[in-house]
Formats: C-alpha cells, structure tokens, sequence
C-alpha cells in the first residue's frame, strides 16, 4: 500500500474509498506516528527568555517540548481531517466519514518512508539540500492530500483545491506544514 500511495495515488485512494486496506491504513498511520514521536525525543527543549514577563517565557518554554509539539501537531491534523469532512458535506455530497478519514490518513505513508531516508541524509547531504527536499516532500504530500479530496468527493480539481486552501492555510500558518501533515514532522531536523 505504500508503493502503491506514492506511485499510483489516484488508484490507492479509490481503493480505500471503497473499503479496501483499512487494516494497512491503520498500521501505516500507527508506524508513522510513532516514528515521528520516537523522533521527538532526538529534538531538543528551548527554554524561552525573550519576554520580560516570567509566565510567558515558561509558557513558550512549556510549549517547546518537542512531545507537546507532537501531540498538538496530530491534534491539529484531526481537527484537519474533521473540518474538510465538515466543509465538503456541507457544499457537496454526503461521504463516508471514515472512509474520508482513511485516505486522508493513507498519506501518512509518505512519512513511513521519509522519516528513515532523511535521519540517513541529513548525515551525508548538506543543511540546505535536506531542507529543500524537506520542501518538497511537504509540497507532494499536499498535493496528495489534494488529490485525496478530489477522491473522497468526486469534484473538479479546482472545487478541491479551494476547500484544501480553505482549511490548511491557517493551520499551516499556525503549525506550519507539520499542522496538516505532521507525519512529515521534523524531517530536516
């Protein structure tokens, strides 16, 4: 299943709209949230001193531990899922929600993948090469994401882009990318 949502996305997504490989859902999106969480503790705390008011510092302090970070990053990402589901019922057909969720959360695969091959290159490769292909790891799981609604809903292209835009910009401003895909989190780190 992983191949097949990296190569042939179109065709893994339709699969898993009608029932197929939820079990190999599951597992992927299980492997990759836990792989990122193992990676969190290769991250390192900040302790905050900007501010002259001690409470704010050990707020941004508190908020800088990377398992915060991660459980906030798949809250956000749920809260993702939930309101394009939410927004696409609205303006459109009626979906399965758990099937929506199921393509949605195939993505994660992408991460499986990712999250290995960048702990090796960051080794070999220099900051500035593994942070432009941390771009576009980002950029083509986005882009599957997008795909992925187009499936789930069966619109245009276009109608999927502006409920994808709708939603992921202001959790991509508030997270950044790891907001809406936060299997990709802390790649090039």
């Amino acid at each position: 299943m992983i191949i097949e949502v990296v190569l042939r996305p179109t065709r893994a997504f339709e699969n898993i709209r009608n029932g197929k490989s939820a079990r190999e859902v599951y597992i992927v999106f299980c492997i990759g949230a836990i792989l990122t969480f193992l990676k969190s503790f290769l991250m390192k705390k900040h302790t905050m001193t900007f501010f002259e008011d001690n409470r704010i510092n050990a707020i941004f302090t508190l908020l800088s531990i990377p398992q915060l970070q991660w459980g906030i990053m798949y809250v956000s990402y749920f809260v993702f899922i939930g309101v394009i589901f939410f927004i696409s019922n609205k303006l459109n057909k009626q979906a399965k929600f758990k099937n929506s969720t199921l393509v949605l959360m195939s993505i994660s695969s992408i991460g499986c993948i990712a999250q290995p091959v960048f702990y090796i290159v960051l080794f070999v490769l220099p900051r500035e090469v593994v942070h432009f292909a941390n771009l576009m790891v980002c950029l083509w799981a986005l882009f599957l994401s997008l795909l992925a609604v187009k499936t789930i809903q069966d619109v245009s292209f276009l109608r999927a882009a502006a409920w994808l835009f709708i939603v992921a910009v202001p959790l991509i401003f508030l997270f950044r990318f790891p907001g809406v895909l936060p299997y990709l989190a802390w790649l090039s780190e």
